[in-house]
C-alpha cells in the first residue's frame, strides 16, 4: 500500500484554476508489490537491492481532491541496511532510488513516461513465523525530485516529492536453502 507526494501546482491566476485557489497534483495512494534481497556483510551491517510497482491514482486537487484513473510507478533501490545489535528485529536503511511513473504523474501535461531520481529511506520489523521463515514490516520512504519536463510554465514542480509505503512480506533465508 503506497501513499503519494504532491508533483506540481498552480497559481490561483493559473487557467488551470481560476474559480478555486491554487491546484495541486500528486499521486494517490494504490496497491504496490515488491521485492528485496539482502545480503549481510557484517552482523550488524548489509546492502539491499529493492523494486517494486505500483498502481496510484492520479489525483487533482482544488477544495477537494478526485482521482480519476491510475499510472503505472517502479521504484527501484540500492540500499545500506544496519541493525543497531546483531540479533535486533528492528532494522534501518538509505540510498539512492529512481523511480519510473507511466503516464507521468501531472495529469493532463504528463502524457509520457518520466523519471524521478531520489534517496529511499526504510524502517522495518522483521520477526519470525517458522525456523526457515520471517515476517516483515516495513515503512517506505521515497523522497524525489519530480520531473518537470513536459509541465507548462502556469505550473511549478514541487521541489521534493515524498512517496511513502508500508508493507507487510514473508522472508527467507537463502542459506538454508544453499545447505549452509
Amino acid at each position: 500500500m503506497g501513499f503519494r507526494g504532491e508533483r506540481a501546482s498552480a497559481p490561483a491566476s493559473a487557467n488551470a484554476c481560476l474559480e478555486i485557489g491554487a491546484c495541486r497534483f500528486k499521486l494517490g495512494s494504490g496497491p504496490m508489490l515488491g521485492v528485496d534481497l539482502q545480503l549481510p556483510v557484517t552482523r550488524t551491517l548489509g546492502v539491499g537491492v529493492s523494486g517494486g510497482v505500483a498502481r496510484p491514482a492520479h489525483v487533482t486537487c482544488t477544495r477537494a481532491c478526485t482521482s480519476t484513473d491510475r499510472v503505472t510507478a517502479v521504484h527501484a533501490s540500492l540500499l545500506l541496511l544496519w541493525r543497531f545489535k546483531a540479533r535486533a528485529p528492528i532494522y534501518f536503511g538509505v540510498g539512492p532510488t529512481l523511480s519510473w511513473i507511466n503516464p507521468g504523474p501531472v495529469q493532463t501535461w504528463d502524457t509520457t513516461a518520466v523519471t524521478e531520481p531520489g534517496a529511499a529511506l526504510v524502517v522495518g520489523y522483521d520477526f519470525g513465523i517458522t525456523p526457515t521463515v520471517g515476517g516483515r514490516l516495513a515503512w517506505w520512504n521515497y523522497l524525489t525530485k519530480p520531473s518537470d519536463a513536459s509541465l507548462p510554465a502556469t505550473l511549478t514542480p514541487s521541489g521534493l516529492a515524498w512517496d511513502k509505503a508500508f508493507s507487510f512480506g514473508l522472508r527467507f533465508g537463502l542459506h538454508k536453502w544453499a545447505g549452509r
